[in-house]
C-alpha cells in the first residue's frame, strides 16, 4: 500500500491524482490566496494613506509603525492556509522573548527582529504580486477549461441550439463541433488540474520560505 500523500508534490507524482481531493485543495489554496491578498492590499493601502495624512500632526506616526507589523497576522494566516496543500504544520520562525511584559517591550523587540521584516516583505509581495498570480492561475487552468467544457450546454441554452461562443472568441454552429469542443475542454480540465497543483506547490514553497521556520 502506498503511503498517503502529505503534500501536493507527493500527490502530483502519485497515481489517481485527478480523482483525489488534491486538485480541489490546490484550487482552495489559490482562491483563498487571491481573496486574502486582495483584502491585504486594501488594508495596507488604507493604513498607509490614513497614517500618512495623520502623520502631519504626528497622530498617524503610531499607525505607520503598527503597519510595519502587518506581516505578523498575514504570516499567521498563511501558515494556516498552507495546511490545505501540506498536511505537516508549518511552525513560525523563532523570535526573541521581550525583556519585560507590556506592549512597549514587545513592540521594541519585534521591530528589531529579522522575522518581522521578512513577514512584512511577504505581506507586501502577497498584496502586490502573488494574489493576482493566484487569480490568473485559477482563471486559466480552471475557469477557461470549464467554459470550454460547457460548450454543448451553452449551445443548447443561450445559443438556442444553433450556435455557441467558445471563450467569447470562436463560434461553434454544429452539434458535433460543440461536443468535440466539450471533449477538448475535459482534456484541458485534466491538464489544468496538474497545472493548479504545480502552481499551488510553487506558491506554497515561497510562502514557507518567507513565513515558516527553516526545515
Amino acid at each position: 500500500m502506498h503511503p498517503r500523500p502529505r503534500t501536493v508534490w507527493q500527490a502530483l507524482s502519485a497515481r489517481g491524482y485527478l480523482l483525489s481531493p488534491w486538485p480541489w485543495r490546490a484550487v482552495a489554496y489559490l482562491v483563498t490566496g487571491a481573496v486574502a491578498g486582495a483584502v491585504t492590499l486594501v488594508g495596507l493601502v488604507a493604513a498607509l494613506a490614513v497614517g500618512g495624512v495623520l502623520a502631519v500632526v504626528l497622530v498617524g506616526l503610531p499607525l505607520l509603525v503598527l503597519t510595519a507589523l502587518a506581516g505578523i497576522p498575514v504570516a499567521r494566516m498563511e501558515r494556516h492556509r498552507l495546511r490545505l496543500i501540506d498536511r505537516v504544520p508549518v511552525p513560525a520562525r523563532a523570535v526573541r522573548q521581550p525583556p519585560a511584559t507590556g506592549p512597549w517591550p514587545w513592540l521594541s523587540t519585534r521591530l528589531v527582529e529579522r522575522a518581522t521584516w521578512r513577514e512584512l516583505g511577504h505581506a507586501l509581495l502577497f498584496a502586490v504580486l502573488l494574489w493576482p498570480l493566484d487569480a490568473l492561475a485559477v482563471a486559466f487552468a480552471l475557469a477557461a477549461p470549464l467554459s470550454v467544457t460547457a460548450t454543448p450546454l451553452l449551445m443548447a441554452t443561450a445559443g438556442g441550439g444553433e450556435e455557441a461562443k467558445v471563450l467569447k472568441q470562436w463560434t461553434v454552429t454544429t452539434w458535433p463541433a460543440a461536443f468535440g469542443v466539450g471533449a477538448l475542454g475535459l482534456l484541458l480540465l485534466a491538464l489544468g488540474a496538474y497545472a493548479l497543483g504545480l502552481a499551488a506547490g510553487a506558491r506554497a514553497e515561497l510562502a514557507r520560505a518567507l513565513v515558516g521556520a527553516p526545515r
